[in-house]
């Protein structure tokens, strides 16, 4: 049976633009939406990706193909210039103004689901610019750079890490996903990489250490000159990326966009990020930790609150803890259209051996006798709430 296509909305379609700065020339912002009225949301959270220091944003197309593809509106830009941090927080502020109020979005985009993104240098950017616009409702910083001692902070280029911390902070408690390669130090000195970033989240905030990255692996394609003075790890660059897309797309659909449209974190919203870090570690060596939740309320259904900390990591070779497996129950064939979480369950069930699969079944006790090729085994697993980043289980 050929593999079928896990995509929610079944595509994404680019919109060019430009936003003018001032006297600077215009900077060029395409944008990837949708391209089926079909999607699970009737408006999409905006994602806004900064690319890292003299990186283009072409080089993280993938990610933002993939979010589309999740029902997310992703704007990228790049700038003809260099333009200091300073400056950029406006410039990102005003590319949030764009797209909230560019016709062909604005009946679209749901200007209460404001995301910052970016690796690098985008992932401080992101910061600064979230700390000064209470519309940015989570930031994802994959493996961020603050000043350091070799590069210190000036005119035009404050530590990202103080204004983290107050938005991370009560009243706002402005949810962080932290994503960091342990072998970056060939390029990040100690006293700015994401470790820092973590210290300084005391909110909402879920980390993840890939044990074998390095700082560029994150980009879809290598850059000449950084391979020249930085190393990749053992864990090849299409997994790093894979595993990082995972942890946004989760970190923003089970989380951040639920709470930016006025749901409380809840326990059940945790535990799917603890199972998608599990599926997670079944890809590459990492080890992931969710802080901040202090007080989650229950889950509908559930008895039990969230506890404040929880961490796992894998062992050399990405294997996950087991957990006990949930009741049993029958297929749900009639249950209507798969969720935005179900079909990104069914791809990380698919990097997943078919024996590994029909185990999962046999533990949760659910009938498998029928199920003749891998594709129904995943679909099982997801259509029963058993496995890897379901609701229930294992």
């Amino acid at each position: 049976m050929k593999q079928q296509s896990a995509r929610s909305c079944g595509g994404e379609r680019r919109l060019a633009g430009s936003v003018r700065q001032g006297h600077r020339p215009a900077l060029s912002t395409p944008t990837l939406v949708p391209s089926h009225r079909s999607c699970a949301v009737a408006r999409w959270p905006l994602l806004v990706l900064s690319a890292g220091f003299l990186l283009h944003s072409g080089l993280y197309t993938s990610y933002a193909e993939d979010a589309a593809s999740w029902g997310v509106c992703v704007a990228l830009y790049d700038l003809p210039e260099v333009v200091d941090d300073a400056a950029m927080v406006g410039v990102l502020g005003t590319i949030v103004d764009k797209c909230t109020g560019d016709s062909r979005l604005s009946g679209h985009v749901d200007s209460r689901a404001v995301l910052l993104a970016g690796h690098s240098r985008g992932g401080k950017l992101s910061a600064l610019a979230a700390a000064r616009d209470t519309r940015v409702k989570g930031v994802a910083l994959v493996d961020p750079v603050d000043v350091t001692a070799m590069t210190p902070s000036g005119p035009g280029y404050p530590s990202a890490l103080p204004g983290l911390r107050a938005a991370s902070g009560p009243p706002r408690r402005l949810p962080a996903l932290i994503v960091g390669a342990a072998l970056n130090s060939d390029m990040i000195p100690a006293d700015g990489n994401f470790r820092r970033f973590i210290a300084n989240c005391p909110g909402p905030c879920w980390s993840v250490e890939l044990q074998g990255a390095g700082h560029m692996q994150f980009v879809d394609m290598q850059v000449g000159i950084f391979s020249m003075f930085t190393k990749g790890g053992p864990t090849p660059d299409a997994v790093v990326r894979q595993v990082t897309k995972a942890a946004i797309l989760s970190w923003a659909l089970e989380l951040v966009v639920p709470m930016a449209r006025g749901e409380a974190a809840n326990s059940g919203q945790v535990e799917r990020l603890k199972q998608t870090a599990e599926a997670m570690q079944r890809l590459a060596p990492l080890s992931s930790s969710l802080t901040g939740f202090d007080g989650v309320k229950a889950a509908p259904g559930s008895s039990a609150s969230s506890s404040s900390t929880a961490s796992s990591s894998s062992t050399a070779s990405g294997s996950a803890a087991k957990q006990a497996a949930p009741a049993a129950t029958p297929p749900a064939a009639s249950r209507g259209p798969w969720s935005a979480s179900d079909k990104m369950r069914y791809e990380f069930l698919m990097q997943m051996k078919a024996r590994e699969l029909k185990a999962l079944l046999i533990a949760g006790s659910i009938p498998c006798g029928d199920c003749f090729e891998k594709e129904d085994l995943a679909r099982r697993l997801v259509e029963t709430g058993v496995g890897p980043m379901s609701g229930g289980g294992l």
